[in-house]
């Protein structure tokens, strides 16, 4: 979502939307990993770091995999504030971490 070196401003938001990967998902893990690379893409590449990460709810499973979820980066200046949406029933999960750990 963001890259290493790019110039971010305090407060600027990245964001990126998810949805289920079956169809009676009850719940997902937003989990949020840093690198030094560049050019990383997968969680499990070697140099990849947990940051944190918490679980969110999703119910109305009768929709199968059509429950999307937007996932916000927002970067302070001394932490990072991570917001996940439930666009289907509006309800909003938000965990902060520090920038300190990465």
């Amino acid at each position: 979502m963001a890259r290493k070196e790019e110039q971010v401003d305090v407060n600027k938001e990245f964001s990126d939307s998810f949805a289920p990967a079956y169809p009676t998902q009850t719940s997902a893990m937003v989990s949020i990993y840093y690198t030094s690379k560049y050019n990383a893409t997968y969680c499990d590449e070697p140099g990849m770091n947990l940051l944190g990460s918490f679980s969110i709810d999703l119910p109305d499973v009768h929709l199968g995999t059509d429950r999307p979820v937007k996932v916000t980066l927002c970067f302070g200046s001394m932490e990072i504030v991570v917001t996940a949406k439930n666009e289907t029933n509006g309800r909003v999960y938000r965990n902060t971490f520090s920038t300190t750990e990465c």
